[in-house]
């Protein structure tokens, strides 16, 4: 609840049918639903993309690529600023924003992570894009597919599998593209049971 917190909300508002609010990743907030508001039942829908596990964040690419940076190997000792803010910060111009302006920022972003020379900002962000697209479409299709039910015979349980294995191949694959030595043994890698469409 915000009574954790020591200031005031940046917004305190109430939804009406058919409104939508976007709550950036990572930002505190709570829910609520008002007693008062009406007898109708009241549902939400949060809809993300994690970006940490599926790539999308500058340093999975620049370490994928085998580029060295400041960081390397105690990531997660980094300070908390340089972490959120210049690490694990969410490339821009991904997904359905992204268009041919977007490989500039995004080669930016990668640049300012990596101390490496020989590094290719602007070849991995081609292939960063290239991957935000199929994610972003499979995820697409994932909650599409819990809605409308689009895949014939599955089950609650069974329903997500295809989508989550084609986010583990593609994941794969843009880990090999970047000519990272882990994409063969990635933990992102599917199994057995499991196969991507």
């Amino acid at each position: 609840s915000f009574d954790e917190f020591d200031d005031e909300p940046v917004l305190d508002v109430t939804l009406r049918p058919g409104d939508v609010l976007y709550v950036p990743a990572g930002w505190p907030h709570t829910t609520d639903t008002l007693d008062c508001a009406t007898d109708d039942p009241s549902i939400h829908l949060t809809l993300g993309v994690d970006t940490h596990v599926w790539g999308l964040d500058a340093v999975t690419v620049v370490d994928a690529a085998g580029a060295d940076h400041q960081y390397r190997g105690f990531t997660n000792d980094a300070p908390a600023d340089i972490y959120w803010n210049r690490l694990r910060k969410t490339l821009p111009c991904l997904g359905w924003r992204s268009d041919d302006s977007s490989h500039g920022a995004i080669a930016e972003a990668l640049q300012a992570v990596t101390t490496d020379s020989t590094f290719d900002a602007a070849e991995a962000s081609k292939k960063t894009v290239k991957h935000a697209s199929k994610t972003t479409k499979t995820i697409r299709d994932l909650y599409a597919d819990v809605v409308f039910r689009t895949t014939k015979g599955a089950t609650p349980a069974t329903r997500p599998a295809p989508h989550f294995a084609r986010l583990e191949k593609a994941m794969d694959g843009f880990l090999a593209s970047l000519g990272s030595p882990i994409a063969a043994s990635s933990p992102f890698s599917v199994g057995d049971k499991v196969k991507a469409p």
